[in-house]
């Protein structure tokens, strides 16, 4: 077994704590790792002069990389040392820019990048451009040192307006491209924005709207400024000499517009309230031919459902983790959800009891489904006041005030919560009907009547038992029924009808539809002591509680 008892534990050390010899050191120990035949065309330690290794590191590989990517296209021996100076301080500058935190984009418009174009011509200046940015991004992630004196993010992303905490970049949602557009894009100061699940939703929408727009023809004119700025810009090339404040106005407003897209599908709350876009809207369409706003509008629409179930959680989850208030967004999910997922939602807020009271107050002003809910868990909790006394009241049929007090004892679940749903309607009583007790009931009639004739005159005997027979069948048996009362019944077991539809139907048996409904129960009546037609908010139906016995005498008849 190994001792481990007089082990120490290794000193960390901050990147403060290092000294200059140990730079030094470091430094002259990674400048040997590359060998690359271009390096003698420089100063290296005139030119790339930093406290930071990584930075130096960088601009090595850079250089290296650009120049045999020209000396596979020219012959660089025939140039002189201007070039490949031009060519280190490039190298350089894109280094910077990975492991600084630097707020703006390399242009072509800088005096290195126009030195190169005088040299080699705008087509290789466009090449190079191209392939520094791309193996900028594909250099190391900054280490520690560059973290810290930098103020980067852990992935070492600079933080910028439009993501705050490197998400998107991390899960590379939008492209380096992609990044370079938004940079050039006026910054917003919205609460959306600075909440990462939907600020992905927004830029989501900002981008999907300018490469649609850039991908589909007569939107723009021909010679319109914005569509060759756009273009430019989704290949990677900035000029930032050319920007104008139109362009910038136009990238403006089109986010501005992305951003009240995804505030009217989000629930509403003090961050969520529309913004006016009016002006905004007119400005933009000024920048399309006719048929192009007509495509911008179909544009707009198809991103009307863009926001899931996911997101609003994801949402939810955020603002929940830095305390803000979430009970809108939960009311919004209660009332779209079905029975199982409101009956998971409450136990979930009951438990957590994260702005439930302000919760359940706004749910009392909702329907009877949500207002049941915000009233069991009130008098669940024991916050039972006499204004919320008199509620319960107005709610819940007297009838059922019993099974209201027996609920609140029991848990919380679906079964409870069906139970709440049917405390607003009257309390049925259950009626057993069984036709063989019907039979049974007539023998025994029929044999307590014979001992009864014994005692009866002779001569009235037959008389009277055609009369009491007579008697008993009206008693115990359904009436004749009308042909047309009994294909209307049979169309209401098929299918409940609407008022409208009823009442023609009684239009054209020449009556009113109450007297119809009224002749359809007088024939039930004898059997069941009850209506059997009922009217349901707006339609017309057989009593759900007397549809088998219905059918059943029916059958017999």
């Amino acid at each position: 077994m190994i001792d481990i008892t007089d082990l120490e534990p290794e000193q960390f050390h901050s990147s403060s704590s290092f000294n200059e010899e140990q730079k030094k050191e470091r430094n002259i120990k990674e400048r040997n790792i590359y060998e690359c035949p271009y390096l003698n065309k420089i100063d290296a330690d005139y030119l790339w002069m930093d406290s930071n290794p990584q930075i130096v590191d960088g601009a090595r590989i850079l250089y290296c990389e650009v120049c045999e990517f020209l000396s596979s296209r020219i012959q660089l021996e025939d140039f002189s040392t201007t070039l490949f100076i031009e060519l280190a301080l490039l190298s350089f500058d894109h280094a910077l820019h990975r492991y600084e935190n630097r707020h703006y984009r390399i242009s072509l418009d800088e005096y290195s990048y126009r030195h190169i174009l005088r040299l080699l011509g705008e087509k290789e200046q466009v090449e190079i451009y191209h392939f520094l940015l791309e193996k900028e991004h594909s250099l190391p992630a900054p280490d520690q040192l560059s973290i810290e004196k930098y103020g980067l993010l852990r992935e070492g992303l600079c933080p910028t307006w439009w993501d705050r905490d490197g998400v998107l970049r991390k899960q590379e949602i939008v492209s380096f491209h992609e990044a370079m557009l938004l940079d050039m894009t006026p910054c917003r100061n919205s609460n959306l924005l600075k909440y990462p699940p939907t600020a992905k939703l927004i830029i989501k929408i900002y981008l999907t709207l300018i490469h649609e727009l850039l991908d589909q023809d007569q939107i723009f004119p021909k010679r319109s400024m914005i569509k060759n700025r756009l273009t430019a810009l989704a290949c990677g090339e900035i000029h930032y000499l050319k920007r104008s404040s139109a362009f910038k106005n136009f990238l403006r407003y089109l986010l501005k517009i992305s951003e009240n897209m995804i505030r009217r599908q989000l629930p509403a709350t003090k961050n969520t309230k529309l913004l006016d876009e009016e002006k905004e809207l007119e400005a933009v369409k000024k920048r399309f031919l006719k048929r192009g706003q007509t495509l911008f509008d179909e544009l707009l629409k198809q991103q009307e459902n863009i926001v899931r179930e996911k997101d609003i959680d994801e949402l939810i989850v955020y603002l929940e983790r830095i305390h803000e208030t979430v009970w809108p967004y939960y009311l919004e999910k209660l009332i779209r959800e079905d029975l199982k997922d409101r009956v998971q939602i409450m136990k979930t807020l009951y438990e957590q009891k994260n702005d439930l009271d302000r919760l359940l107050k706004e749910m009392l002003k909702q329907s009877y489904p949500l207002k049941i809910i915000a009233l069991y868990f009130f008098a669940k909790g024991k916050k039972v006041t006499s204004s919320l006394r008199k509620e319960i009241d107005r709610t819940i049929h007297p009838s059922r005030k019993n099974e209201w007090e027996w609920l609140l004892e029991q848990p919380w679940n679906l079964f409870t919560y069906k139970a709440l749903l049917e405390l607003d309607q009257l309390k049925r009583k259950t009626i057993s009907l069984s036709l063989q007790e019907v039979e049974q009931s007539r023998t025994d009639f029929e044999k307590t009547f014979d001992h009864i004739q014994d005692f009866l005159p002779q001569d009235h005997r037959e008389e009277e038992i055609q009369k009491e027979h007579h008697e008993i069948n009206n008693d115990l048996c359904i009436p004749e029924q009308k042909d047309e009362i009994r294909k209307i019944v049979e169309q209401l077991l098929e299918q409940p009808m609407t008022i409208r539809k009823f009442e023609q139907l009684a239009v054209n048996n020449k009556t009113f539809s109450q007297s119809l409904i009224d002749q359809i129960n007088e024939q039930y009546f004898s059997i069941l002591n009850d209506a059997i037609v009922i009217l349901d908010q707006d339609q017309v139906m057989i009593d759900p509680y007397y549809i088998d016995l219905v059918k059943e005498a029916l059958n017999e008849h």
